[in-house]
């Protein structure tokens, strides 16, 4: 059970830093375009 806790923490925490990633990514991509 702790190691299923522990699993989903860490999978959770990886999404959430995934679509960090992919928000700034985007924001990369997009603002040259408007300067």
């Amino acid at each position: 059970l702790r190691q299923l806790r522990l699993l989903m923490e860490s999978t959770a925490l990886t999404q959430r830093l995934v679509g960090h990633d992919l928000r700034a990514l985007r924001i990369r991509l997009v603002t040259p375009h408007h300067n």
